[in-house]
C-alpha cells in the first residue's frame, strides 16, 4: 500500500513531553508496555473509565465535545482510524487512491455492517457529511469540511449541494475532490464528525431537527464500530459491549467498556483505589501527589488544546477591548501552571497550540510568540481604568464567570477569582452548572466570561483560528473583525506555504490584540491507570483509543 504523510505523526512528533512537574511522566502511547499480541486473555476483559460528565451530543453530525467523541469513536468507525503508533490506517475504507494533483481521493470500502444488519455504504458517508454541511442542520463543525471543493459555499448558503465534491461511484466507492491539497485530509477522516450515518435510521428519529431523538439513548443509535452501546443510564454510566459483527472483531480484546460519570474527583479517586475504576484523570496537583504517594504510576500527555477564557462581546461591559485585556492580564499564568495545575501544562499567551507545526516542522506558536507584546500583571489595572473611562462608568456591575460543575474547574475558578480580586480589586461571582447547561448558555450568549477549551483538529493553525471568524458557529464570543476574516479566507486558499503561515500569524496577532479571548494554558492531562490496563492510548490526536487495550492477568 502507498505510504502517505500523516498529520497525526507530525502532531505527535511535535509534542513536548514534560517531566518537570509532580511526577507525571510524558506519554503519547499505550498504558503499559506489553503488546496485545503477547498478552494472555484469561483475565476478564472489562475496563471502567471515568469521563466525569454526561456526554453532550452522541450524534456525529452535531458532536463537538471530547467525552461524546470518545464514545462515538468506540461504537462507530469512519473511513480511516489511528493505529497504536497514531498513524492513519484503513478502517471502513480498506484502501484509497490519490490523484497526482493531490486533489481527488477515491476510497474503496470493505464489506461491513451496521448493528441493525444494513450494509455500510458510500452513501452513508456522503449523507453524513452533507448533513454536517447543510445550512439547516445546525452543526457547529462544518468548517472542518471546507477543505472539500464546494463545501464552504454550500454551508454558507452561497453555493449548491450539487457542487460539493463528494460523489458516490457505487455502494463501495466514495470519491472526494478537495478545494486544495491537504496532507491532513486522511487524518480528518478519522474524526468523529466524519463518521457515516445510516440515513433511514437517522431520519426515522427526526434527523437533525430540533425534535430529533437520534443519539439520545442506547436504542436511538446504530453502530458499526468495535463495540455497541448496550446501556445508557443518564448522568451515571454508559456500557459498551463487543460488536460481534465488527469486521476486525478478532483483534479487539476488550469485551466491555464502562464509562462512568463521576464529577467529584475525590469520589472518583476512591473508586480507583478500590478497583471500581481502571482509569481516572488527575485534575489537581493534590490528586497527582496523592496518587503517586499511594504507589500509582501517573502519565501525562498533551491534549493538543488551548484552554481559554471567552468574553461575550455582545455584553455591554465585555464589549470593551480594554476591559477584556484587564481581566486577561490580571491572571498570572506562569504562577497558575506552576503552582496550581502542576501537570505539565504551559502558560499560553496566544491561541494556537504548540502541537501545530509548519510544513518545515517548526512550532508555529513560536513564530507568533516572537511578535507578541510583553504584558505584565501590574498593567492590568490601568487597562481596567481605561476601559471604564471609555464606557463612561465609575463602577463595574456584577461580573459573572460561567463554569461547569466539575471539581477541577471549580478549583481553577477560585484561583482566577483571587487573581481578579488581588490584581484588579474586582469581586467576580462564579456561576457553576452541569456541562450541558453551560454549553447552552454559551450558545445563547447568556454569559459575561466563561472558560473553554479548543483542540487542533488537524495540523494547521487554521483549525484553531477559524472558530473566531464572524460566521463560525463555534464563535461563542460573537467577535467580528473583517480584517481577521479576510486574512483567514486568504490563508485557506493560499498554496504558497510561507505566505499561508504569514497570513495566519497576522490574523492571530489581531485576535490577541482585540482580546475576545484570553489564552490561559496549553493543556496537558495527567491520569492514572491500573497496572492491569495494557495497550490503552491517550494522545492529542484522539483523547482515548480502546482498540488496542486489554486487561492483563
Amino acid at each position: 500500500m502507498k505510504q502517505f504523510k500523516k498529520v497525526v505523526a507530525i502532531l505527535v512528533a511535535s509534542i513536548l513531553c514534560m517531566s518537570a512537574f509532580a511526577g507525571c511522566s510524558g506519554d503519547e502511547a499505550a498504558s503499559g508496555d506489553e503488546t496485545a499480541s503477547s498478552a494472555g486473555t484469561a483475565a476478564q476483559q472489562t475496563m471502567s473509565v471515568n469521563i466525569e460528565t454526561e456526554p453532550a451530543q452522541l450524534n456525529s453530525v452535531l458532536v463537538y465535545d471530547v467525552p461524546s467523541m470518545n464514545i462515538l469513536l468506540s461504537v462507530q468507525e469512519g473511513l480511516t482510524k489511528l493505529d497504536s503508533d497514531l498513524n492513519v490506517v484503513p478502517a471502513v475504507a480498506e484502501s484509497w487512491d490519490i490523484s497526482d494533483d493531490q486533489l481527488t481521493y477515491t476510497f474503496h470500502l470493505r464489506a461491513s455492517e451496521w448493528s441493525n444488519g444494513d450494509s455500510v455504504t458510500a452513501e452513508d458517508f456522503k449523507y453524513a457529511w452533507m448533513e454536517v454541511l447543510s445550512p439547516d442542520s445546525g452543526s457547529t463543525q462544518a468548517s472542518l469540511f471546507y477543505v472539500i471543493s464546494g463545501a464552504q459555499d454550500y454551508n454558507l448558503g452561497t453555493g449548491s449541494a450539487d457542487d460539493v465534491g463528494i460523489s458516490v461511484i457505487d455502494d463501495s466507492t466514495l470519491q472526494v475532490v478537495l478545494a486544495q491539497p491537504a496532507t491532513y485530509f486522511l487524518s480528518l477522516c478519522a474524526k468523529a464528525n466524519f463518521l457515516p450515518v445510516n440515513e433511514e435510521f437517522y431520519e426515522s428519529l427526526g434527523g437533525s431537527s430540533a425534535e430529533s431523538t437520534y443519539g439520545t439513548d442506547a436504542d436511538k443509535l446504530v453502530f458499526n464500530g468495535p463495540w455497541v452501546m448496550s446501556e445508557w443510564s443518564h448522568n451515571s454510566e454508559i456500557v459498551l459491549t463487543k460488536n460481534d459483527n465488527y469486521y476486525d472483531k478478532d483483534d479487539i480484546k476488550l469485551d466491555e467498556i464502562n464509562f462512568l460519570m463521576v464529577s467529584e474527583s475525590s469520589t472518583a479517586y476512591n473508586m480507583f483505589t478500590t478497583g471500581e475504576l481502571d482509569v481516572i484523570d488527575l485534575d489537581s496537583s493534590d490528586m497527582i501527589e496523592l496518587a503517586e504517594q499511594s504507589g500509582y504510576t501517573t502519565e501525562s500527555f498533551s491534549m493538543g488544546s488551548t484552554t481559554i477564557m471567552t468574553f461575550n462581546t455582545t455584553n455591554e461591559i465585555m464589549s470593551n477591548a480594554n476591559i477584556r485585556k484587564a481581566f486577561s492580564y490580571a491572571i498570572d499564568r506562569e504562577n497558575f501552571v506552576t503552582n496550581v495545575l502542576k501537570n505539565g501544562s504551559h502558560a499560553a499567551y496566544s491561541m494556537t497550540s504548540p502541537v501545530v507545526t509548519t510544513s518545515d516542522g517548526e512550532v508555529y506558536q513560536e513564530l507568533v510568540a516572537a511578535d507578541l507584546p510583553d504584558v505584565s500583571v501590574s498593567e492590568a489595572k490601568s487597562y481596567l481604568e481605561k476601559g471604564m473611562e471609555e464606557l463612561g462608568i465609575t463602577e463595574l456591575p456584577t461580573i459573572t464567570f460561567l463554569i461547569d460543575d466539575r471539581d477541577s474547574i471549580k478549583t481553577q475558578a477560585a484561583v482566577y477569582q483571587e487573581y481578579w480580586k488581588n490584581n484588579l480589586g474586582v469581586d467576580v461571582e462564579i456561576e457553576s452548572m452541569p456541562y450541558k447547561s453551560k454549553l447552552a448558555k454559551e450558545t445563547e450568549k447568556d454569559f459575561m466570561i466563561s472558560i473553554y477549551g479548543w483542540e487542533a483538529s488537524y495540523n494547521d493553525p487554521m483549525s484553531m483560528l477559524e472558530i473566531f471568524m464572524s460566521d463560525n458557529a463555534n464563535n461563542v464570543t460573537s467577535y467580528s473583525n473583517s480584517e481577521y476574516d479576510g486574512l483567514l479566507e486568504q490563508a485557506r486558499t493560499e498554496t504558497d506555504t510561507d505566505t499561508h503561515y504569514e497570513l495566519l500569524k497576522e490574523a492571530e496577532l489581531i485576535l490577541m490584540d482585540d482580546a475576545p479571548i484570553a489564552p490561559l494554558y496549553y493543556s496537558y492531562q495527567c491520569y492514572a491507570a491500573q497496572p492491569k490496563v495494557q495497550g490503552f492510548i491517550r494522545s492529542a490526536a484522539q483523547d482515548m483509543i480502546f482498540n488496542y487495550a486489554y486487561i492483563s492477568d
